[in-house]
């Protein structure tokens, strides 16, 4: 019931674990902040910058008050919902992207619960560890339709990908290989019990 594997053998287990963790936080980081989108422009010595996020959206903008110093911490900062956009906009696609997003977050949250399974208590069932595997998968390829979602349907035109898009594109590389780790672990598992 506890066999003891080599360290090159749990170092695959640990190794998936990290990765997943890394997918949990890009994930939720990604969900949270309004940066999948900007623009910006300057009027005159006026400048603004529009931010968009999957809940909120932000207007950062230079008063009229503004005294050219070309110092940028007297930017104001006004922040909203899409239901205060007050347009018959479809709101479809941003709210397919959260849906998927969500989605693939909380899978990377059960490949990491079952990671850590895998790779302590239930070293030597091998199910624990293709769940995990599949899990990893399937956060990775929600993760992956978040972002083909928001960049093909939802990005506005004109509008430049910001950081939260990166952070989207990372945390399902990172749950992808997390299952990769995963799946060599259980293999070298198997191997080691013949």
């Amino acid at each position: 019931m506890f066999k003891s594997y080599p360290f090159s053998i749990n170092f695959l287990g640990y190794t998936a674990i990290v990765m997943l963790s890394c997918s949990v936080v890009l994930a939720a980081v990604a969900i949270g902040l309004p940066y999948w989108e900007r623009y910006e422009f300057d009027l005159g010595t006026q400048t603004t910058l529009t931010k968009q996020g999957l809940w909120t959206y932000c207007i950062d903008y230079t008063p009229e008050t503004f005294n050219s110093t070309g110092d940028n911490s007297s930017m104001v900062d006004v922040c909203g919902n899409y239901g205060d956009l007050g347009t018959n906009g479809d709101l479809t696609p941003i709210r397919v992207t959260r849906a998927f997003a969500i989605i693939g977050a909380v899978l990377s949250v059960a490949a990491l619960v079952f990671a850590v399974l895998a790779t302590f208590p239930l070293k030597t069932t091998y199910r624990v560890h293709y769940v995990s595997c599949g899990l990893g998968v399937a956060a990775g390829v929600y993760l992956l339709i978040a972002f083909a979602v928001f960049v093909g349907k939802a990005r506005l035109p004109g509008y430049d990908i910001d950081v939260c898009v990166s952070l989207d594109i990372v945390a399902w590389l990172t749950a992808w290989a997390g299952a990769g780790f995963m799946y060599f672990a259980v293999r070298v598992k198997i191997e080691e019990d013949k």
